[in-house]
């Protein structure tokens, strides 16, 4: 939901806005979207498709942005995101960053963002997620933490704690009890598992890590295949210290078909 001030500090710096209008305040079929391109003087002018521009008094088109509860939408790359933006905003464009390659930038919104909102559980998350990236494990494992000491049951936090700290091999006891929890939360969630049975696997119980990577591969198939053959490797990786060298070949043959140029650890 936007306001005048939110729709005038993105088209002052020449980003348009798309808002949401209706005709007449009584009939809900004549909504339609618009194009904000201007707000100069106490007036707006906005296009709908191809019909011609539209200047009204700013009263005029606050009637009409009324019954759709001032819906705004931006649409633009980041960068040209240069106003003022609501933390709303700011929190998608740290996930658009985040997920076009671009964490050190999106860790500044992260940042700024656990700021405004400390209790913010999911925001602390994500802020581990790239510090996770950018090769900041301590960091990560804090923010990691004080999002499982906001919300205990939340399946996210404690699935990429468990993975932190099984990465890195130490309080596996405690790992193990965050990756349970996530798994009960979860239970069909391949992610969810392939970290169980991670941390059983840096745990030497090979035989219950098989047991539980097995069902993450079978869950596994709704996953992108890069991701998939992860998983496997890491279930070839069990199957291989389990003494079970052909089937664990097999599976890193099967993963190397799928996703020619997979990066396969060394000693598999």
């Amino acid at each position: 939901y936007g306001s005048v001030d939110a729709l005038y500090a993105r088209v002052n710096v020449g980003v348009p806005v798309l808002v949401g209008l209706q005709g007449r305040a009584d009939r809900p079929e004549s909504r339609f979207v618009a194009l904000v391109t201007s707000m100069t003087g106490g007036a707006v002018t906005w296009q709908a498709g191809a019909e011609a521009p539209v200047t009204e008094r700013m009263e005029s088109f606050q009637r009409r942005w009324r019954p759709v509860s001032f819906w705004m939408l931006t649409a633009c790359p980041a960068e040209r995101l240069t106003g003022q933006l609501t933390l709303p905003e700011r929190a998608v464009r740290a996930r658009l960053l985040d997920r076009t390659g671009q964490p050190r930038e999106a860790l500044l919104d992260y940042e700024a963002l656990v700021a405004a909102r400390p209790r913010d559980a999911g925001l602390w998350t994500e802020l581990g997620g790239v510090r996770r990236q950018l090769g900041q494990a301590d960091a990560a494992e804090a923010a990691y933490r004080q999002a499982v000491t906001l919300r205990p049951d939340d399946g996210q936090p404690l699935n990429n704690l468990a993975y932190q700290l099984a990465e890195q091999g130490r309080d596996l006891d405690y790992a193990e009890q965050l990756a349970r929890r996530s798994v009960q939360l979860e239970p069909t969630s391949p992610a969810v598992l392939d970290t169980l049975g991670f941390v059983l696997l840096k745990r030497g119980r090979f035989e219950e890590a098989e047991r539980v990577l097995q069902r993450a591969c079978v869950l596994a198939t709704v996953m992108p295949a890069p991701q998939r053959c992860q998983i496997a490797l890491r279930l070839a990786r069990v199957q291989y210290a389990r003494g079970d060298v052909q089937r664990a070949r097999a599976l890193v043959n099967q993963a190397l078909s799928e996703v020619p140029g997979l990066d396969v650890p060394a000693d598999l």
